[in-house]
């Protein structure tokens, strides 16, 4: 594969030199032919110095050109095309300033400046314009073999499997899915709203207790009214977010989301008019266990308490190996379930990650979570973003009298059994929080087992084992700093709904897993701004790399120009605006309003060095998560 990329390159390569080649010989103005007909003009002149005089008519054809003479102070002369000059007359040389050639302008004295710069100012014209047009050559032809590259790349490394049938005679559910979570819960409730006869198996059904997955976007909420399961905010106190209020040392900006059309859930369509969206907060088991409500409620639907220990595999007709069941325990029983689809949900720590997926989660820091009491935070209905040293912290209320608070400390993680962890807490990090909070937060240390948990990162892949899927975070995982998680995995469980919704029967594994394509897709669409805004703006909050604290100095500085400059990044993070080209956009604009910041109000040379280390550490950051992340899946 990689050779035969290789080669495309070359072949591209080639075809490119020889459409500057041909575009510089039919033009014929590149430095080549100058210095060429510069050389025989002089070699052919008639002006030589063997040959001052003439005796006959002499026609001069080049366009333009100048002569000296041996003779005395004789000047420059510019002689145009097509000018006769009659040589009969003069027999003794050309005089100074003496005008015995008719047709011919004569220049002495300052105009020789003159004409020598109208000279030069052609030349220069000249290679001007063969290199623009040789630069508008390569470019186009760089634009067309990338996308030709990548779109055989593409091409060959998507294999289409057509119809497989399933060897399954007897089987227990169209869909088993592992895992009763999030995303398991509403994945069950969509496929089985459809008629499908799904089996999920839950290690433990009882409420769970994290302390992430408590924050839902806007995004996520208009996914929510999509499925239908709105009702799942009720009674458990979630309370309602409005925006974000992002403290900076002792500034604060407050960021509101911009309007859109909310869903009406209802009528099962976009509102016409505009309004301002909503997120949602909660503990997190109490929204996992209303969720699994709304599977209890649907009859073809069966959820069962159990431990998925292994993935029933065998060969179809064609000889391919694909996925027909689960051997799981349940009290103590080993027991087998069989279906032509199996769809992994079992969260970040999937044990299942491995049968399709060659990459391994990686975390550079880790979340220590604790919950505050009866404290009001400075924005009640908002988010907290507090940009401190070393990485940010993120506060938000789960309830009318809870507030969780998320502070990301660096790996190595201070040891919790010796005590260290708790002395960072206190001597590190409460100094640097807002007042209000920093004697909630000392109670809570004194109170409350510190928990925390790694902040991992997945890039997504796609799934090439037959009768097998991952969706939530057993497919793809991104820094919770923007709680972005829920709003991926929700849309991804719309998309999928709708893509199994044109098959009545999923015995033909082939047919299924073609339309998975399909899937990968349309959820790069979404997926891609939310990953890699949140691994950008953790890496540009945080301390890590010297030249991002002037890009965090900028960006809040950027939030600080008004709605019109934060509406487009709080829509990302929002997850109601999904296009990456604006995510792109705005991260650029700060890198340049980082980089105009430092050049003013005198642009030392320290500071064109430091503008020069900014935009580098930019481009480092953003290429290689967007290239992961399959943008260019989505222009393909």
């Amino acid at each position: 594969m990689k050779t035969i990329l290789v080669v495309i390159c070359l072949l591209e390569v080639l075809i490119w030199t020889s459409l500057c080649t041909v575009s510089s010989d039919v033009d014929e103005t590149g430095v080549s032919y100058l210095l060429r007909e510069s050389e025989n003009f002089k070699n052919n002149s008639p002006f030589q110095k063997e040959n001052p005089l003439f005796e006959e008519e002499v026609t001069i054809s080049s366009d333009e050109f100048i002569c000296e003479t041996e003779t005395e102070n004789c000047s420059n002369k510019i002689i145009n095309s097509t000018t006769k000059v009659d040589l009969h007359e003069n027999k003794t040389g050309f005089g100074k300033n003496q005008e015995i050639i008719e047709g011919v302008e004569i220049i002495d004295g300052d105009d020789e400046k003159e004409a020598n710069n109208k000279n030069n100012t052609s030349i220069i014209s000249m290679v001007y314009n063969h290199w623009k047009k040789s630069l508008l050559i390569l470019g186009v032809t760089c634009v067309i073999a990338f996308y030709l590259t990548a779109k055989l790349y593409f091409y060959l490394t998507t294999k289409k499997f057509g119809s497989v049938k399933c060897t399954l005679k007897e089987k227990d559910a169209d869909v088993i899915i592992i895992g009763a979570g999030v995303i398991g819960s509403a994945l069950a409730t969509a496929l089985g709203k459809q008629g499908k006869k799904v089996l999920i198996i839950e290690r433990s059904l009882k409420e769970p207790n994290r302390i992430v997955g408590e924050l839902l976007q806007p995004g996520g909420v208009e996914q929510i009214k999509k499925l239908g399961l709105s009702e799942c905010f009720e009674n458990i106190d979630s309370p309602v977010t409005n925006g974000y209020a992002v403290f900076n040392k002792e500034d604060v900006v407050i960021l509101d989301y911009p309007e859109i059309n909310c869903w009406d859930e209802e009528n099962n369509k976009p509102e016409s008019k505009k309004s301002v969206p909503h997120g949602r907060s909660f503990h997190h088991g109490r929204f996992v266990q209303n969720l699994r409500k709304a599977i209890y409620e649907i009859e073809n639907v069966t959820a069962k308490e159990g431990s998925v220990i292994s993935l029933i595999e065998e060969k179809t007709e064609n000889g391919l190996d694909s996925v027909i069941g689960v051997n799981y325990k349940q009290d103590g029983i080993k027991k087998q379930a069989y279906a032509p689809l199996v769809i992994g949900c079992d969260g970040i720590q999937s044990k299942f990650r491995k049968v399709t997926y060659k990459k391994n989660l990686k975390a550079n820091s880790s979340f220590v979570g604790l919950v505050l009491k009866d404290v009001e935070l400075p924005y009640p209905d908002r988010g907290h973003v507090i940009l401190v040293d070393p990485a940010p912290i993120l506060a938000y209320p789960i309830s009318s009298n809870h507030v969780r608070i998320l502070i990301d400390i660096p790996h190595p993680l201070p040891k919790n059994s010796n005590g260290d962890l708790k002395r960072y807490l206190q001597e590190k990090v409460c100094p640097q929080l807002p007042e209000s909070i920093q004697q909630p937060f000392l109670d809570a240390l004194e109170e409350q087992q510190i928990r925390s948990m790694n902040c991992s990162r997945l890039h997504p892949e796609i799934n090439k084992k037959l009768g097998f899927l991952l969706v939530g975070d057993s497919h793809n995982v991104r820094h919770p700093l923007t709680g972005g998680g829920m709003t991926v995995g929700f849309a991804d469980v719309v998309i999928f709904r709708d893509i199994l919704a044109q098959f009545d029967d999923l015995s033909d594994q082939g047919m299924i897993q073609d339309s998975f394509d399909a899937f990968y897709a349309k959820r790069g669409i979404h997926s891609v701004s939310i990953n890699v805004l949140a691994q950008a703006l953790y890496e540009v909050f945080s301390n890590y790399d010297p030249n991002m604290v002037y890009m965090r100095e900028a960006c809040f500085a950027y939030f600080n120009l008004g709605k019109t400059f934060y509406s487009g990044p709080m829509g990302l993070l929002a997850g109601v605006i999904t296009n990456p080209l604006v995510l792109v956009t705005h991260f650029f604009t700060v890198a340049f309003y980082s980089i105009l910041l430092n050049l003013i109000p005198i642009p030392y040379p320290s500071n064109i060095k430091k503008t020069f280390l900014i935009f580098t550490s930019a481009c480092k950051l953003i290429l290689p998560l967007l290239y992961y992340e399959h943008f260019l899946r989505l222009f393909i």
